[in-house]
């Protein structure tokens, strides 16, 4: 059991020295043994690291956006703090324009859930507390964790949010 604990903990220094690293890594070896799967997230050390969740204010409620592994996802960490008068729409959304576009790689998302972050366009930022169906194409942000109260929180008619990088 020794040797086996040796080669593990060694076979992962070695991946550790030699991956590129983002902020969520995965490494998933297998030996003789079996396979062996590490997750782990890098914090320092490099220039292009964002955070991967952001707060959401709205008034007194905060809500956390975990952000999807995305270029306008980390573009838009990178703006952060970031307030945003919020219009709504359909009765299901409240959106903004940024005052430059993102990054954009679209994509139909067919269903979108309460909770969804996503960018319309290059510059339309859109939170959606309440799911529904769409023909329309998105870039994904991100997915707010826990949606209870999102709906109240937001409102009728147009809002003020705040986003900020969460502190981890």
């Amino acid at each position: 059991m020794t040797k086996w604990l040796r080669m593990l903990v060694a076979g992962m220094m070695t991946a550790l020295m030699f991956c590129g690293c983002d902020e969520r890594n995965q490494i998933q070896k297998t030996n003789g043994i079996g396979t062996v799967k590490a997750e782990f997230k890098v914090r320092e050390g490099n220039s292009n690291m964002v955070a991967s969740n952001v707060k959401m204010n709205i008034g007194t409620r905060e809500f956390t956006i975990h952000l999807e592994d995305t270029e306008a996802a980390r573009e838009l960490a990178k703006r952060l703090p970031l307030s945003l008068e919020m219009t709504e729409l359909n009765g299901n959304e409240k959106y903004a324009n940024l005052s430059s576009p993102l990054p954009t790689s679209v994509e139909k998302v067919g269903i979108i859930e309460t909770g969804d972050v996503m960018l319309w366009g290059d510059d339309c930022l859109v939170v959606f507390y309440k799911s529904f169906s769409t023909s329309y194409s998105y870039i994904r942000i991100g997915h707010i964790t826990e949606v209870d109260g999102l709906a109240k929180a937001v409102g009728k008619g147009n809002v003020t949010i705040d986003f900020k990088v969460a502190d981890e």
